[in-house]
């Protein structure tokens, strides 16, 4: 097997954008927020993943690997009665993902939290608080591909 390499220049992708690869125009939509139009934009939630509809569910952002459901529970039942409160762990590695989401009884009570919590600092952390794009959690999968939901 010849290991010979391309001359610069000659790149074959056909994704690729700008003066030699065509596509003219300044870019590619495909890799864009939003998209789509319609109502929604098949996100679940309504508004759009910029300005999402105000929900009872917040999604904290930005947090400390050791931040745990507890301290976020301590922190929001200030504003309302909780619902759950839910920190996400990568599966494999046990560890924080860096996000949670806060499920609240009452609407109001949500975006009080949103207004006051935005910003905070927690486990030294600045988190960004903001309505969840999604209005219940993700159905979890095996790992496999099990063909389409029914």
């Amino acid at each position: 097997m010849s290991s010979r390499r391309r001359p610069p220049g000659n790149d074959r992708r056909p994704w690729r954008f700008g003066p030699r690869g065509g596509g003219g125009g300044g870019g590619s939509s495909f890799n864009s927020r939003g998209g789509g139009g319609g109502s929604g934009s098949g996100n679940g939630g309504g508004g759009d993943l910029d300005n999402p509809a105000p929900s009872k569910v917040l999604g904290v952002f930005g947090l400390s690997l050791y931040t745990v459901d507890r301290d976020l529970r301590d922190i929001f039942t200030r504003y309302g009665k909780l619902a759950d409160v839910q920190v996400v762990y990568d599966r494999k590695t046990g560890r924080s993902r860096g996000f949670a989401f806060v499920y609240f009884e009452n609407i109001d009570d949500s975006k009080e939290a949103k207004e006051n919590c935005h910003g905070m600092e927690i486990d030294g952390r600045k988190i960004r608080v903001d309505y969840s794009i999604t209005q219940r959690a993700h159905t979890p999968t095996p790992g496999i591909y099990m063909g389409r939901p029914t």
